[in-house]
């Protein structure tokens, strides 16, 4: 008997251990690290003003490249998604998780994101948010093409998002044709191909600058710079770089620092430059790891998150630490009583005992 009893009483001791750890998991996780927004966006009286609310708060973590938060306010608008939920909203959820995962170098999910929606925006009637949604999603799609080095069907994607939004004049319609034909321009020079690549460019530059986008412009200086490179043009590229640099520096976006910094190191190698390299190599160790540190943050958070979504594993370990911690109470308690009995009767069967009598 007191062996079983001291067998559940491990039992429950690593269980409650075991749960209470995912508790505490949870609080470096998609549980509790946007509890102040939570509070007030739920004070929100629609669930399409709390789906808006989250969705704002997404893009500023997207902007500020704080992946892990961003991705969470992701997570929470979808959460909230009924069959009242307005369809625009949906499909905005499903374009940002499909770009976030494009940048985090989750490819498959970001396929399936995009998969998913296509049918709710070809469904909507004509609109410029159709047709921006339409763009969005074929210069997503594009990119993921380019990154699996299919190339053609990468050019084939980024035409139609610039065709579809020629005519719209909108801050997102100008976002997604600067992007789509910087990634044209550089499609363009993987397929060795490079009668247009600088009107490519300096369209995107253009779209860029006219919303004043520090990264936009930083990444098509960039995009300018290695151009100027391929043409032999040294200083030239460092001066475009240089540019780049200047507006990458106003944004919290490693990834673009990073490339921009490898690009610099490489010209001012090959110029000779052995103190600007050595700069600028320091600056990129530490600009690489900071990005690592970032990305793995971003990547575990989706991984739990996902989790979540799929088994709301959560609150079954919630529920299971409670009843494993008063399990154990009981058990400790049990013991005790059971300890203390034995004693008071073999201290009863010492006093009851004869004394014996030597003869």
């Amino acid at each position: 008997m007191k062996k079983l009893i001291y067998i559940l009483f491990f039992f429950c001791l690593n269980s409650f251990v075991l749960a209470n750890s995912e508790l505490q998991k949870s609080e470096d996780f998609g549980i509790h690290i946007l509890d102040q927004e939570k509070i007030k966006i739920d004070l929100l009286n629609t669930n399409n003003e709390k789906i808006s609310a989250w969705l704002k708060v997404a893009n500023y973590y997207f902007e500020k490249r704080i992946y892990k938060k961003g991705i969470t306010a992701v997570y929470f608008a979808d959460q909230l998604i009924n069959d009242d939920t307005n369809k625009e909203l949906i499909i905005d959820i499903s374009l940002k998780r499909a770009w976030l995962y494009l940048v985090i170098k989750l490819n498959v999910d970001s396929f399936k994101n995009l998969d998913g929606i296509i049918p709710v925006i070809t469904d909507l009637p004509n609109s410029e948010f159709k047709q921006i949604s339409l763009a969005r999603y074929y210069t997503t799609k594009a990119m993921l093409y380019s990154d699996e080095n299919k190339k053609e069907e990468a050019f084939e994607h980024l035409k139609t998002a610039i065709n579809l939004i020629k005519n719209i004049n909108t801050k997102e319609a100008k976002t997604t044709k600067s992007l789509a034909y910087r990634q044209l321009a550089y499609t363009l020079i993987e397929l060795k191909k490079y009668q247009n690549v600088e009107e490519y460019f300096f369209a995107a530059l253009k779209y860029a600058q006219s919303i004043n986008d520090n990264e936009l412009i930083a990444y098509t200086y960039r995009g300018l710079g290695n151009y100027s490179l391929i043409n032999n043009q040294t200083n030239q590229s460092v001066k475009y770089l240089l540019e780049a640099k200047d507006f990458a520096n106003k944004t919290d976006n490693y990834n673009l620092k990073i490339a921009i910094e490898e690009n610099l190191s490489s010209n001012y190698l090959s110029l000779n430059d052995w103190t600007n390299y050595k700069t600028s190599e320091q600056l990129l160790q530490k600009l690489q790891f900071d990005s690592y540190m970032n990305i793995q943050e971003a990547i575990q958070q989706s991984l739990y998150l996902k989790d979540i979504e799929e088994t709301k594993p959560l609150k079954i370990k919630i529920i299971f630490a409670y009843i494993s911690l008063i399990v154990l109470t009981s058990l400790i308690g049990f013991l005790v009583w059971l300890i203390i009995k034995e004693k008071k009767i073999q201290n009863k069967i010492i006093y009851n005992q004869p004394l014996r009598t030597e003869k």
